[in-house]
């Protein structure tokens, strides 16, 4: 049972303990920081020796499969210093995006414990990158969680696009058939796919020049392409209206699109609809290989979460406009099991449907 030891009024300390089932209390892990100026933070992690040698002094890897520059690298450079002033070691952030982040993800299932080797990436890299075991990684905690939404140019009609088809885009196939072709396939809407593009800056670009009507993307990243002007979230892959997206819901215009359609047409879109909001989720998140279990697994997982939920690193990440809504451990791992579950369950479904975009 986890339990607070100490709080002052300001909420500038926190410790944290555990209780034994003897009705004691020990620190098997604690976590105290103070606040210093606007957000910094002089900070201490009083451990026990299994988590005080596991961090200090030593030299971690945080391996981002994604580009420099990007959303998952501004997390993980804003969480980076963070982390060393905590907990006394040094992180160094590598962007390893081989073969569509898939050489990163062997990586960190290939790690050990004493290689101190994590990884930060969205649920769908270890999920959804063919051949690799989405099980074969251990999800830490998520620091921030969101929902799948549409872009199109600013100008675009979504109505007109309905009716015309329109043509989506991305990194790869595997990538785009829950997020786009599916969803087509759902409203009963013509779409072609064209792939082969390097993030998300690319992206924009192709849409832009118009070789692509559309990309998915989470929700929150997508509302920030639109603050530009140039472009303008289209849709959220929700049931219902997302607060603070000036959007359509896909459940909304799912029902719309639907009325007319045949029982054989309704049915079989239906269960196009269920498997595209199962896969809705949108997870920022750091992992570590399933080999690394027991005390090392519970001091990482302590430690990730506490500098996660520190005033400095949300001071931090607010300097690089990324909003931080922490998971605990629990939590996140159970969110990941969900969306693993959701995409197994809709393999045949895709790999029905893929033929038709190839």
């Amino acid at each position: 049972e986890q339990v607070t030891l100490g709080f002052t009024p300001d909420a500038t300390m926190v410790w944290i303990g555990q209780r034994n089932n003897k009705g004691g209390t020990f620190m098997r892990f604690g976590f105290c920081f103070a606040l210093v100026g606007a957000g910094v933070v002089s900070a201490s992690f009083v451990h026990a020796s299994t988590c005080s040698d596991y961090f200090s002094d030593r030299r971690f890897t945080l391996l981002v499969p994604h580009s420099a520059g990007g959303g998952y690298d501004a997390y993980a450079r804003a969480f980076a210093p963070v982390f060393e002033e905590a907990t006394g070691a040094t992180m160094v952030v590598n962007n390893l995006i081989a073969a569509n982040g898939a050489v990163a993800m062997n990586r960190i299932v290939d790690a050990t414990a004493q290689d101190r080797v994590i990884g930060f990436t969205g649920v769908g890299i270890p999920v959804e990158t063919p051949g690799f075991d989405p099980m074969s990684v251990t999800p830490l905690v998520s620091v921030y969680s969101d929902v799948t939404a549409w872009v199109t140019k600013a100008d675009a009609d979504l109505d007109a696009l309905w009716e015309e088809g329109m043509v989506g885009g991305g990194d790869t196939l595997v990538s785009t058939l829950p997020n786009l072709a599916l969803v087509a396939k759902a409203l009963g809407a013509d779409m072609s796919i064209v792939t082969g593009y390097d993030g998300t800056d690319a992206v924009n670009a192709a849409i832009l020049r118009g070789e692509i009507d559309l990309d998915a993307r989470s929700a929150t990243s997508a509302m920030r392409a639109a603050d530009v002007g140039d472009l303008k979230l289209a849709m959220t892959l929700t049931q219902a209206p997302l607060p603070g997206a000036n959007a359509p819901a896909f459940g909304d215009v799912f029902e719309a699109r639907l009325e007319g359609a045949s029982d054989e047409d309704r049915a079989q879109r239906e269960a196009y609809a269920e498997v595209v909001t199962g896969l809705a989720l949108s997870m920022r998140a750091f992992y570590v290989s399933y080999q690394i279990t027991g005390d090392d697994l519970a001091c990482l997982a302590d430690t990730i979460g506490d500098v996660a939920n520190s005033a400095a690193f949300r001071a931090a990440a607010d300097a690089v406009n990324r909003p931080v809504e922490t998971m605990s451990h629990d939590d996140t791992r159970a969110s990941y099991t969900d969306f693993v579950r959701a995409t197994e369950a809709s393999q045949d479904v895709l790999e029905a449907i893929r033929p038709e975009f190839e």
